[in-house]
């Protein structure tokens, strides 16, 4: 992503929460730059809203703006997790990043993802990238230790748990390599 003077390379999402503390995400950013000694900084916000597509809604413009005030060079990122393709089988994921313009309106930016090539930087920011969403993981683990599992469905019991156990190799092993 090109902004100005701002060129975002990789972004690791540092929470999970409407409840969150700014104060806490750049305890959390510094504390992942001290573990892959390499400098992180916060450059925006991200959400998803599925049903309303990559378009901002005017409590998000409202909420970046705010948000702009503190970090003037932030970004806001827009998912769509798991859209039905025209293949039914087939989900994908879009993403969209937006700036708000002199005018106060959202002005998209040039967002593209593609795959970090490997070398030690990206081994870094994969790294950051699996301790961060350790978080997460604890509140999918805290949420399914919580379900009556007579009333869980089998079959999304038995597509999720594969996925977690990946998600979880994942983060012992960048645990691993920080050591």
């Amino acid at each position: 992503i090109i902004n100005e003077d701002v060129f975002i390379i990789s972004v690791i999402p540092l929470s999970s929460s409407a409840n969150f503390s700014i104060a806490e995400i750049q305890t959390k950013s510094e504390d992942l730059g001290r573990i892959i000694k390499s400098p992180l900084q916060i450059v925006g916000w991200y959400h998803s809203h599925n049903e309303l597509g990559l378009t901002l809604t005017e409590e998000d413009v409202e909420f970046h703006l705010a948000f702009q005030a503190r970090f003037p060079n932030s970004i806001a990122f827009l998912t769509l997790f798991g859209k039905t393709s025209t293949d039914p089988k087939v989900m994908t994921t879009s993403f969209g990043a937006f700036r708000c313009g002199l005018n106060d309106q959202p002005v998209q930016l040039q967002c593209a993802v593609r795959p970090l090539k490997h070398n030690a930087s990206s081994d870094k920011f994969y790294t950051a990238s699996c301790i961060a969403f350790d978080d997460i993981f604890e509140i999918v683990r805290e949420k399914l230790a919580s379900l009556d599992m007579t009333e869980v469905n089998e079959l999304d019991f038995g597509l999720l748990q594969p996925y977690l156990n990946s998600i979880e190799l994942m983060i012992t092993s960048a645990e691993y390599l920080c050591l």
